[in-house]
């Protein structure tokens, strides 16, 4: 992606994975449902993979680099309906491509403010920012994968299905996210 000035954001709770269908969209759902009846949050759900999208509020579509959306259905099988199903509003999904995830992020970022609470489900976005809190949910399968210290907040690896503890002692204070002990 270049020489890209990566931005702190406090604000934002990033979740990766090792691999698909590992928890994450489970874990972040645990998280807003918490958080959601205190204060209100938003989600994003960030994608590598072009889909045909007929249901979601398009903002902003540029064929073969990146699309915008806002989630507007609670009850479909989709990662961003179940964010909004779990309190998050607004929800956005973005699909893009590496090569166009910086663009896609300065629109995204128009969207949303910098001191409210945002949970983002993507891997793409280490290069270009260093979250208050990073979450790293890791295969247990797939016991070869290394494991890499990312640059930036505080950053917590967990595994699937161990995940009430960590949605117990997260918060957001002060503009940032936060684990009790």
């Amino acid at each position: 992606m270049g020489n890209i000035q990566k931005s702190c954001h406090s604000n934002i709770l990033s979740i990766s994975g090792t691999g698909r269908n590992v928890g994450k969209t489970s874990l972040a759902c645990g998280i807003i449902h918490k958080l959601a009846g205190t204060q209100n949050l938003t989600a994003v759900k960030i994608s590598p993979h072009f889909h045909k999208v007929d249901y979601l509020n398009a903002l902003f579509e540029q064929p073969g680099a990146y699309s915008l959306y806002r989630e507007n259905k609670k009850d479909r099988d989709k990662d961003s309906s179940k964010m909004l199903a779990a309190g998050a509003d607004p929800v956005f999904y973005i699909q893009t491509n590496d090569m166009h995830l910086n663009d896609a992020w300065k629109k995204l970022s128009e969207l949303i403010g910098d001191d409210e609470p945002v949970v983002i489900e993507s891997g793409g976005l280490k290069e270009l920012l260093d979250p208050g809190l990073s979450i790293i949910v890791m295969n247990p399968q797939n016991k070869d994968r290394k494991k890499k210290r990312r640059p930036g907040g505080e950053q917590v690896e967990t595994r699937f299905g161990k995940f009430d503890l960590l949605i117990k002692n997260i918060c957001f204070k002060g503009g940032s996210w936060q684990l009790n002990d």
